[in-house]
């Protein structure tokens, strides 16, 4: 009798630690439901030595598949998006790797590749509320930074 008690104690703890981790791992499920990202489109035109930037479409998704950029360091002729807030601080910073070069699988070489005067290019990132500018500057020789635009943040989507 003793040895029936205590198998159904056992079985009865083991349950319990099973709902409660069943809990905990819905609980981070549902909770990662929350995350929002930034699906922007930005239009870029080159005329000349000037170049114009537009946003095409701006969504925010909630996601639970989580967006890991490549963290490396910007290049001559790459754009660097810097997310600011209302007091024009830096929240994330996005690197636009050579937006008017045709991405061409049957090019081997990039450096023979012809700089193109218009392009469509997609960015995602982590969104939040505080979130209010884009601004987007062009890496130049040296790595200067020379500012195309600034962009509003939509904040009704």
């Amino acid at each position: 009798m003793k040895n029936i008690l205590l198998s159904l104690l056992v079985w009865c703890v083991a349950i319990f630690v099973y709902a409660q981790q069943s809990q905990d791992i819905a609980f981070n499920y549902s909770k990662n439901l929350d995350k929002q990202y930034a699906s922007v489109s930005l239009h870029i035109v080159k005329s000349n030595d000037r170049y114009e930037v537009k946003y095409v479409n701006w969504s925010v998704v909630k996601t639970r598949i989580q967006i890991d950029r490549a963290k490396s360091g910007w290049k001559q002729n790459d754009f660097v998006c810097f997310v600011l807030d209302e007091n024009n601080q830096v929240i994330d910073t996005i690197i636009i790797q050579h937006p008017l070069q045709p991405q061409d699988d049957m090019n081997t070489s990039k450096a023979q590749a012809k700089e193109i005067l218009e392009n469509t290019v997609s960015i995602y990132f982590k969104y939040s509320d505080n979130m209010k500018f884009l601004s987007i500057y062009k890496v130049e020789e040296d790595n200067n930074l020379i500012m195309i635009n600034t962009l509003i943040i939509p904040q009704d989507k």
